[in-house]
């Protein structure tokens, strides 16, 4: 049975609370919190990502949504299994959800008259959210747009001017949810190979067991995490691969594989530790690939600092998004590509 579509309501007034249920159909969820009820009511760990009755391309494709994403999922889970890194596993101590907790696929706050606590309470929604992909639209009057509109470089996606005409607020809200990029097909034999050699080197250079918990079509091509590491592609297969961490995991990876400390590595030794991590991932992918039908090459990887930056992506890709867990810790590996001539038909 699949989830229901949540939107949880952060300090939100009764009167968008009760525009906004009566435009939403019957079966979504408006759930409504105060801002300093997100940590105790907020669910914090990863979800699994039902594929939702809205998530049609709204640009007329024929690729089903949905059965990508069924087949992406069936397709790592089977690949993990038969290739699961020689570490021993953690024991399991991840605590079951409570069921008073919210698990929202969408997020709208509404702004307060401190510009600080809204800085603060979106970065903490954007944080518990960890890299799921979970919108967060503010909510805001005309004379306060500029305001909100700077909130989206602390981790919000979109505006909503409030009251505004009720069919724009309801495409608005259900228009987040769609995936982006749904012209090309979902190649998983592309796939799987760049995430299996994430979890081979986690295992094997850094001495740490990688938990896949997620995999889902991405919403934007927006990132939440500190530092991203990011690998072009080219050839017969087009687009880019990301690994991208939080800080203090990325330490620990980078210390692992350099016989260091974490907290002894400088922002230079962190930059070029993350960025051979992908290059050794997209290299070990590739050399998987290269007598297959996608063979292709692969760039200079570019690593990126700084919470909420935003990747481009060719030719309207779909972008995959595996979330794995590390000792509590969230990890995300990104893969959007198009498949160029003949092979896109294949």
């Amino acid at each position: 049975m699949n989830k229901p579509v949540t939107y949880a309501l952060v300090n939100c007034g009764r009167v968008f609370e009760g525009t906004l249920r009566n435009l939403l159909p019957p079966a979504f969820l408006v759930k409504t919190l105060a801002k300093e009820d997100v940590d105790t009511s907020l669910c914090n760990g990863p979800a699994a990502f039902a594929s939702r009755q809205n998530a049609a391309p709204a640009n007329g494709s024929s690729v089903s949504i949905a059965d990508a994403k069924e087949a992406v999922a069936s397709m790592l889970a089977d690949s993990a299994a038969g290739n699961s890194v020689e570490t021993p596993s953690p024991p399991v101590t991840e605590k079951p959800m409570r069921n008073d907790r919210i698990d929202p696929d969408c997020i709208l706050y509404q702004l307060t008259i401190n510009a600080d606590n809204d800085i603060y309470t979106v970065r903490k929604l954007r944080r518990i959210c960890r890299f799921r992909d979970v919108p967060i639209l503010i909510v805001t009057t005309y004379s306060e747009l500029p305001r909100a509109r700077s909130l989206i470089s602390h981790g919000a996606n979109e505006v909503v001017v409030f009251p505004c005409n009720p069919e724009l607020l309801k495409k608005k809200v259900l228009s987040v949810l769609d995936p982006v990029g749904t012209r090309m097909p979902v190649i998983t034999k592309v796939i799987n190979p760049y995430i299996s050699a994430t979890v081979d080197l986690l295992g094997t250079m850094a001495g740490l067991h990688a938990e896949k918990k997620d995999v889902f079509l991405k919403k934007n091509y927006r990132l939440f995490g500190d530092i991203s590491a990011i690998m072009s592609l080219t050839g017969k297969v087009e687009g880019q691969v990301v690994v991208c961490f939080e800080e203090k995991l990325a330490r620990e990876v980078v210390a692992n594989i350099m016989s260091s400390r974490p907290q002894d590595l400088t922002k230079d030794e962190l930059k070029e530790g993350i960025g051979e991590v992908v290059n050794i991932v997209a290299g070990n992918a590739k050399a998987a690939l290269s007598t297959t039908e996608y063979a292709h090459q692969i760039g200079l990887p570019t690593v990126v600092f700084g919470q909420g930056h935003e990747l481009s992506h060719p030719g309207n890709a779909p972008c995959i998004v595996v979330i794995f867990e590390i000792e509590g810790q969230p990890l995300a590996v990104l893969v959007s590509m198009t498949i160029t001539g003949s092979l896109v038909n294949k």
